[in-house]
């Protein structure tokens, strides 16, 4: 089993070869990461959509870790010509953490199976963000894509740009609705620049970007607790409170398919709810604001009247029913998500060890000791060739 041992491979420095868009200098190495578990199908057109890029693949690594699929994910990613390793941890953090380590590459792609880059310079366009700007900790797309073909449910996360009409409300979700045109989200726009917006965070006002197709630099990752478990949001926030807090959201979209139905979403969302208090000792971001400012979200959502305004909103902009699903959730989100806290609170009062019966990775006190990488001799048995 691997078990996350050496320390990291050492990122090679690309930037100071000299660098530019005319094609004079070489574009740098990009070591793409892939947690994956069953994930057969959208690995497939994951990694198509990844060589479909209009960039030099010679240029792109792509390391695929495998959480022990059933099916054929490793067949799959080996036919791509990826590098698969073994997670078997069944934590999809610890398998980001796993390809970070192997990575070799200053620039990494964080992306999911279920993510599509749906147009040919999507990489350069990251790519040529973080290179233009030195001081962006990095870059990804500022819409999810929005495909007619898509089930409803997963055209309504599309179309408000969330998985969780919380985050809709709270103003914390990381990509735009289709209703929006500019950056409306929190953070202070430096510069809007026709490929892209320059978005500087703070704590308190950071979303919880780092995934989806997510470009950053290796050197700031491992300044935050990457290991064993790489939180995307909980190390993001990191950088920003110690000063890297520049981000680039690009004029672009990516393609998520997130869920087939709205059982798969409320299912999805419930899950989260159940890990949000299970992993509180061992997580960096929690939510800053108010209560009142949570309370106000909270009954903008369950009064209904808000919501279905948003929905006929987008409505009039872009024909189609999915948007009204956005009412409906906002009325069944908050009362699951005070059923999950309930259940919670009367675990921790019957049991006084927390929600979860597994033991935490790591104490609150602990969270900044990184477990060491496996040794060479070690990892040359985990790669499956």
């Amino acid at each position: 089993m691997f078990e996350d041992s050496t320390p990291p491979a050492e990122p090679r420095d690309q930037e100071s070869q000299g660098w530019d868009n005319t094609g004079a200098q070489p574009w740098p190495e990009v070591s793409i990461i892939i947690p994956v578990y069953n994930a057969e199908q959208e690995l497939v057109r994951c990694l198509a959509s990844i060589e479909a890029q209009d960039y030099p693949v010679s240029q792109l690594h792509i390391l695929v870790i495998d959480d022990d699929s059933i099916d054929r994910t490793r067949e799959v990613a080996r036919e791509h010509g990826a590098m698969v390793l073994r997670n078997g941890h069944k934590n999809i953090e610890r398998g980001k953490s796993i390809g970070l380590a192997h990575a070799q590459s200053e620039f990494i792609l964080l992306i999911d199976s279920d993510n599509r880059l749906p147009r040919a310079d999507w990489l350069r366009l990251a790519v040529t963000a973080l290179i233009e700007h030195p001081d962006v900790v990095g870059a990804q797309a500022a819409w999810f894509a929005y495909d007619r073909r898509d089930p409803p449910a997963n055209r309504y996360c599309s179309l408000f740009g969330i998985g969780d009409p919380v985050a809709y409300y709270l103003r914390r979700q990381d990509h735009l609705s289709h209703l929006d045109t500019d950056w409306t989200l929190s953070g202070q726009i430096v510069e809007r620049a026709p490929t892209h917006f320059l978005v500087r965070f703070t704590p308190q006002t950071m979303p919880t970007v780092g995934s989806q197709g997510f470009l950053t630099r290796k050197s700031l990752l491992l300044q935050t607790n990457w290991s064993p478990a790489l939180f995307h949001v909980d190390s993001n926030l990191q950088l920003v409170a110690a000063g890297h807090d520049l981000y680039a959201l690009l004029r672009c979209e990516v393609t998520h398919d997130y869920v087939r139905s709205i059982a798969h979403l409320s299912g999805k969302l419930h899950r989260n709810a159940r890990l949000f208090y299970s992993q509180q000792a061992t997580r960096e971001h929690v939510w800053t604001m108010s209560t009142s400012t949570i309370a106000l979200s909270l009954l903008k959502m369950v009064t209904v009247v808000i919501p279905l305004h948003d929905a006929w909103r987008g409505y009039r902009r872009l024909r189609d029913p999915a948007w009204f699903i956005h009412p409906i959730l906002c009325v069944f989100v908050p009362v699951m998500y005070a059923y999950v806290w309930v259940q919670w609170r009367l675990r921790v009062l019957g049991r006084g060890n927390g929600w979860s019966r597994r033991a935490p990775m790591a104490r609150q006190g602990e969270r900044r000791q990184h477990v060491a990488m496996p040794t060479t001799e070690q990892v040359s048995a985990e790669v499956e060739q």
